[in-house]
């Protein structure tokens, strides 16, 4: 498979507009199920850049401190702008103030309301995002496919299970959600290791794919069947799609995407829903242009750059 990977870059930046678009107040159904795709994609490209590592002597806590160090420099402005929002939006200097520990170190926060992670909301799958790198680092990556099938199998099943019981598919943000978000994520991020462990692709235009396979998404918020069968199957197949694929513009899309992601949702409080959509666009493509760059020459000081396609799943709903 070819390790730029473009047509997963273009999937991921247009969900992440979908993401945008939709905290916006623009109606995009289905969404809501862009969460899923990310942690697909996630756990395909982790297997593909790091499983052979870690088997090879890469010491889990190596890899783990990688990720934290390519996560953790956006989350830090995200959190100085998120701060500066919830303040704006009356939320107390002292609680924001406590919960600044937690959230640098991408963990829930004191809960102001409901919200785990009300200095940026949708931080809440960065948190899971590091979840799952953790048990691939030290469980995942040990097992044999048929082994990982059956992890699969089992959180699917715990993932059908709350989605009938809470009639939806949940988010981690708020404090009544967080475990009943876990198995679904998980779910989608062991899928993304199975189809990269497989090999599983299809060499078709991944953007006729992707126009083909997401208006499933939008049918998956009418009825919760088809909401789940889009994280188990649907998402799956699409990064299988998009990863033997080509899109013009997809490495520009996968560019901006994690800086769309920790920008937006402050950007949308200080400007509002109609100029905080271009602003926030405007702003990530400032930070893919200068402070992505220095960021990564400085990180090929001691280590091999990732790939584009290594940053994080964003986030889909609040």
């Amino acid at each position: 498979m070819d390790k730029r990977l473009v047509g997963l870059d273009a999937l991921r930046g247009v969900a992440a507009l979908m993401v945008l678009a939709i905290h916006s107040g623009i109606p995009i159904a289905g969404g809501g199920r862009a969460v899923d795709l990310f942690f697909a994609i996630s756990g395909f490209v982790m297997a593909m850049c790091y499983e052979d590592r870690l088997r090879g002597g890469l010491k889990p806590r190596d890899f783990l401190k990688r990720r934290f160090m390519r996560l953790w420099p956006l989350l830090a402005i995200s959190v100085v702008l998120g701060s500066a929002a919830a303040f704006h939006q009356g939320v107390p200097l002292k609680s924001i103030a406590m919960s600044l520990p937690t959230i640098l170190l991408f963990l829930p926060s004191i809960p102001y309301g409901d919200k785990l992670f009300f200095i940026n909301i949708p931080a809440w799958s960065l948190h899971f995002e590091l979840i799952a790198n953790v048990v691939h680092a030290f469980f995942l990556q040990r097992l044999r496919n048929s082994h990982l099938l059956a992890v699969f199998v089992i959180l699917s099943a715990l993932s059908i299970v709350v989605a009938i019981e809470q009639g939806s598919i949940q988010s981690g943000a708020s404090t009544g959600r967080y475990w009943m978000a876990m198995p679904h994520c998980l779910a989608s991020y062991v899928a993304g290791i199975l189809v990269f462990r497989y090999r599983i692709s299809f060499r078709i235009s991944a953007a006729i794919a992707v126009a083909a396979l997401l208006p499933v998404a939008a049918l998956s918020t009418l009825h919760l069947a088809l909401s789940v069968m889009f994280v188990l199957v649907f998402a799956p197949l699409l990064v299988a799609v998009a990863a033997g694929g080509d899109v013009w513009g997809g490495k520009w899309l996968g560019a901006i995407s994690y800086p769309l992601y920790c920008v937006h949702s402050s950007m949308l409080t200080f400007f509002g829903k109609t100029w905080g959509v271009p602003v926030s666009i405007v702003v990530a493509i400032l930070l893919a242009l200068i402070f992505e760059p220095t960021l990564r020459r400085r990180r090929t000081s001691n280590s091999a750059q990732e790939p584009l396609t290594t940053r994080p799943p964003l986030e889909a709903t609040t």
